[in-house]
């Protein structure tokens, strides 16, 4: 429920002061609402355009030393952080996840050598790279739906590539 709400087809803002062009206001009361249409209507906020455009900016673009900051922010304008956290357990855990990957293709290579059925590591290799990539964009989903943490849905995918480094590792040492 809403007590008041303004619409406008154009704006420009100034520091504070919105001024806003073709303005539908609605008014609600527990018994109607009232609109109201004006041409011109200036809004003086607590916010300005840099605020704004913080709020709105690409994620992908904070860096790891900007992002709690940001969160800060965020949060104290009441909107969500997930994306924002999402950005830094990526970037905390990018260095064990590049290790993993480095690992694991390592390992083929070994295997490879071995047997020289290139068309088949190769195959598997294009397999592994799309279901990660897959795993880890479904992990990332299932989180801003809510259903695990943030945390630990970008430590998913790197816990998997690890296990199967571990069973890798065992096998090549069994050989």
């Amino acid at each position: 429920n809403f007590i008041k709400r303004i619409d406008a087809n154009e704006g420009i803002i100034k520091d504070k002061n919105w001024q806003l062009n073709k303005v539908h206001i609605i008014t609600a009361n527990k018994k109607n609402n009232k609109e109201n249409y004006l041409a011109n209507y200036t809004y003086i906020s607590n916010i300005n355009i840099n605020e704004l455009k913080n709020v709105y900016k690409n994620t992908e673009t904070t860096s790891l030393l900007d992002i709690n900051k940001e969160m800060l922010i965020l949060e104290d304008k009441g909107y969500s952080t997930t994306d924002l956290r999402i950005r830094y357990q990526k970037l905390i855990s990018l260095p064990i996840y590049l290790l993993a990957m480095s690992i694991l293709s390592g390992l083929m290579i070994i295997n490879l050598g071995k047997t020289s059925n290139y068309l088949k590591y190769g195959t598997y290799g294009v397999l592994i790279s799309i279901i990660i990539y897959f795993l880890n964009d479904l992990s990332i989903t299932v989180a801003k739906s809510g259903i695990i943490s943030v945390d630990f849905s970008v430590w998913i995918p790197i816990f998997l590539i690890i296990l199967i480094n571990l069973v890798g590792i065992t096998q090549v040492n069994a050989k």
